[in-house]
């Protein structure tokens, strides 16, 4: 069963975009963020506050932030993995590659992003 699906995608997309530190983290900002995992993939654009769907990354002009992993690394991040994909991040669970200046600018949305994964696996559990 796929890790990064569509009901996931939307779920995700639903809970940044009600999120008012993502809306405040990404007023001035756009970026987006690539999720890869094999050969499945999903992506979103946060800018002006809030946070969209987006079919084809390669169409974009945005800086792009790929976070990308194995089915097992992801589940472990979506079951809820403690520092969610801070410590994914740190301790080099999942490959993270794009413009350092842009993902550290928009590291509480990224913060954001682990923790609305989590929820929406949860969700759909």
């Amino acid at each position: 069963m796929p890790v990064l699906t569509k009901r996931i995608r939307d779920r995700v997309i639903a809970l940044l975009d009600a999120d008012s530190v993502v809306a405040e983290n990404s007023r001035w900002r756009i970026a987006c963020y690539e999720l890869v995992c094999g050969s499945e993939s999903i992506a979103l654009v946060v800018d002006d506050g809030g946070v969209r769907s987006v079919a084809n990354i390669e169409l974009q002009s945005t800086p792009v932030i790929k976070i990308s992993g194995t089915e097992d690394q992801w589940r472990t991040v979506l079951d809820g993995l403690h520092g969610g994909l801070h410590r994914a991040w740190r301790y080099r669970l999942l490959d993270f590659d794009g413009d350092p200046l842009v993902m550290m600018s928009l590291w509480k949305t990224l913060w954001r992003l682990g923790e609305a994964l989590v929820a929406a696996q949860r969700e759909a559990a």
